[in-house]
């Protein structure tokens, strides 16, 4: 495609856009500047700086290769697309709010806010060229904002609302009424020198030509994958979203079903809801990706095949569901993970939908999920997804079907557990770390004071031996936070014990559920054995660690299916 470097009108542009004719591709993510940014921009353009390039893409109305949507504040309703920004939302969007903000509802805020903001310039400050006061903003309805309400205001404080500079049109007319309600002509013609630099401003531009045919619907999409204005790339799920639109396949609505399903996919609807939905999106076309047998890369998902998609997306989220489920459970065969935060890795739940979309084929399904539970433990706790997942995830679906061959390379070895050290994980993030707390919901964690089910309460990851304490004893952080000393409880009971001494609060345990004896089994539900009660019953940390560390290490040997006992735990 040959792009056509040029300059434009900055009015022009903005006239195009109010006219619906300067469109974004609707998977565009949303104005996200603040007026603080917005500020700067009307500063740069007074004073005729260059604020980058637009990239353009020429559209035939009746058959653009995206999804138009008109820029934020323009009425849908004018749409009649003849070019799309490619790169300059944050600049184009900007300009029209701060030209056209008096005309926006009380409540029609642009980006993050429901406020409006009308924005102005002190021409003294201007014509004095101090720039951080000379272009501010105020909210509409506030105090601060009555001094500039009407024009009459702004004349006796020699302030110029922008919408007098939308055109040459507006700017006589407000000049002329400024200069013969003050008087104050030589401080306007000092000043019309910045504000014809706004009438006249040109942006630098570049031009694609209309997409013709899928190689250059591919050239464009690439050419999005490599925008990043703002420090965050547009997202997999937006650029793929992009280039099926053509194919007349639309993905957010499949999304939308998906998400909004929720008696046939409520553990997604669970997962996602209140969190950045890209993580779920993605994890789903990984799924897709794995289960058409290709490692789910980023550039491999932006060109998935369209051959039978709605079909393909469908079968993904139903064993990404599977997947989720099996995650959440804390029965036999579940992985006892909380919520999507104690997910261990991200990029572990869309090779274990592609495993279990496998074991659904297979005869022997026993066998199978005994080999899933062996796979899964093996990978959390070697860290395996800890990064560059694509290729391994890939391979771990592949080695996997193939087991009776060959043992997956995922799995663990003896040396791997020989060089496991828990007493060094005390970070929440470490895929380490969630799981050892998994193992204790699976366990069947009960509340220290109640006895009840952990699973039914709000908790928190609750210093077994507390923080306070062990910081007065002079232990040091690191030590004091290590996954050995952590477990969930109830946040009630969390906010008793406080920074009580272990001796202190097993009292208080042994009064509330009855005898020594129920203590001792609710602690061993944490994975605290016998021996470790009474290190705690002694205040005693670094037994107390040396013995959970040996318990929680002969669970993880158990899971990962190790052949092997190790001296240093069983000793």
């Amino acid at each position: 495609m040959s792009m056509q470097p040029g300059e434009e009108g900055l009015v022009d542009l903005i006239d195009e856009s109010e006219n619906g004719r300067l469109v974004l591709p609707h998977f565009q993510r949303s104005f996200v500047w603040n007026r603080n940014e917005v500020e700067e921009l009307l500063v740069s353009i007074l004073n005729d700086y260059f604020i980058g390039t637009l990239l353009l893409l020429r559209v035939d109305p009746e058959d653009a290769p995206f999804e138009p949507r008109t820029i934020e504040g323009v009425q849908e309703t004018t749409k009649n697309p003849r070019r799309m920004i490619l790169d300059g939302q944050q600049r184009i969007t900007s300009l029209y709010y701060a030209f056209n903000s008096h005309r926006f509802p009380e409540e029609k805020g642009l980006g993050n806010t429901n406020y409006v903001y009308e924005f102005f310039i002190d021409m003294e400050h201007a014509v004095e060229e101090e720039w951080e006061d000379a272009v501010f903003s105020e909210r509409r309805g506030t105090r601060s904002y009555k001094p500039y309400e009407s024009e009459e205001k702004c004349f006796r404080k020699n302030v110029v609302p922008l919408k007098a500079l939308r055109n040459y049109k507006n700017m006589i007319n407000w000049s002329n009424k400024y200069k013969d309600l003050t008087g104050n002509d030589d401080l306007w013609d000092n000043f019309e020198n910045y504000a014809e630099n706004m009438m006249d401003f040109s942006v630098a531009t570049v031009e694609l030509p209309r997409v013709e045919d899928d190689e250059d619907l591919n050239t464009v999409v690439e050419i999005f994958e490599r925008i990043n204005k703002t420090g965050k790339p547009l997202a997999v799920f937006d650029l793929l979203t992009a280039r099926l639109f053509r194919e007349d396949i639309r993905l957010r609505d499949l999304w939308n079903g998906i998400y909004e399903n929720r008696e046939e996919f409520p553990r997604i609807h669970e997962f996602a809801d209140g969190k950045d939905d890209n993580t779920y999106k993605k994890n789903i076309l990984r799924t897709l990706a794995l289960i058409r047998d290709q490692p789910p890369k980023r550039k491999n998902l932006i060109m998935l095949d369209t051959a039978d998609f709605d079909e393909d997306w469908k079968e993904s989220a139903r064993s990404f569901e599977k997947a989720l489920n099996r995650m959440k459970s804390n029965q036999d065969g579940g992985f006892g993970v909380k919520n999507s935060d104690w997910i261990p890795y991200n990029g572990l739940v869309a090779p274990t939908a592609a495993i279990l979309r496998s074991i659904d084929n297979e005869n022997d399904e026993a066998k199978q999920y005994e080999r899933l539970q062996t796979w899964y433990w093996s990978t959390v706790f070697s860290q395996r997804y800890s990064s560059q997942t694509s290729t391994k995830s890939h391979k771990d679906v592949r080695d996997f079907e193939k087991w009776d061959d060959a043992k997956p390379e995922a799995l663990m070895s003896d040396n791997q557990l020989k060089e496991m050290d828990l007493s060094s994980v005390s970070s929440k993030s470490s895929g380490v770390y969630k799981g050892v707390i998994s193992l204790a919901l699976l366990s069947g964690a009960r509340d220290f004071l109640t006895g009840d089910s952990v699973d039914h309460h709000n908790l928190e990851d609750h210093h077994l031996f507390p923080k306070k304490y062990l910081k007065d004893q002079g232990v040091d952080s690191n030590k004091r936070n290590t996954v050995l000393n952590r477990s969930l409880i109830k946040k009630k009971t969390n906010q008793k014990i406080k920074a009580k001494a272990p001796s202190k609060y097993i009292e208080e345990m042994e009064n509330s559920l009855g005898s020594e004896e129920e203590v001792k089994k609710v602690l061993e539900d944490h994975l605290i054995p016998e021996d470790a009660y009474y290190a705690m019953k002694n205040d005693d940390y670094d037994k107390f660690l040396k013995l959970r560390e040996r318990r929680i290490m002969k669970e993880i040997r158990e899971r990962v299916g190790a052949t092997q006992q190790l001296e240093s735990y069983t000793s």
